[in-house]
């Protein structure tokens, strides 16, 4: 509901709904419904994730961007929300002489990608700092730049095995993010 900016009439009767469903009768085997996201909820929830995250609330985009952040890291990281800023590795303004604009040549094409959870990486304010609109090798340097050439956060470490930033690995990005996702809030439809 958090993520979906559901208001308060529809949280009002989401929880209305939870708190009828367990003063009923259960125990552990009878199973609270009520508890599980519906289908349409875990549409909803799915086609936000998906869209263009960036343009959320910075609590919604920080609490997903960490969240899938946790879902790939082994579960040692901690998180610190008041040192997080979310960079753009696509950057949002691009110099019609860089990288680029010669690797997305279509500004359409670019701005349908540049807020999605695909180019989002998250960073801590000093490193983000430095990052800017560089071309793409500049930035993973500026990225990890420092003593201990590390960054804090899996999703950012995972764009150093990319040689480039492209539409295609993009879209294969999504697709594997969407996927962990999908998984970690059990969002995949239920077919029987």
């Amino acid at each position: 509901m958090h993520v979906c900016a559901k208001n308060i009439n529809e949280r009002i009767d989401r929880y209305g709904g939870l708190i009828v469903g367990l003063e009923k009768d259960h125990n552990f085997e009878s199973h609270v419904n009520e508890v599980e996201l519906t289908e349409s909820e875990k549409e909803s929830m799915a086609q936000a994730l998906n869209g263009n995250i960036y343009e959320l609330t910075a609590r919604r985009r920080n609490y997903i961007i960490l969240r899938l952040d946790s879902f790939l890291s082994d579960g040692a990281a901690s998180y610190d929300s008041k040192i997080l800023t979310i960079e753009h590795v696509l950057p949002q303004t691009v110099d019609s002489e860089s990288e680029w604009a010669k690797l997305w040549p279509d500004d359409e094409q670019r701005q349908a990608w540049v807020h999605r959870i695909a180019n989002l990486v998250p960073l801590n304010q000093r490193r983000n700092s430095q990052a800017r609109n560089f071309d793409f090798e500049k930035k993973k340097k500026a990225y990890f730049s420092g003593n201990k050439q590390v960054s804090s956060y899996i999703l950012t470490t995972k764009i150093l095995t990319s040689s480039t930033w492209t539409p295609d690995l993009l879209k294969k990005r999504q697709e594997e993010l969407m996927n962990v996702m999908k998984k970690n809030w059990e969002l995949n439809k239920v077919t029987s």
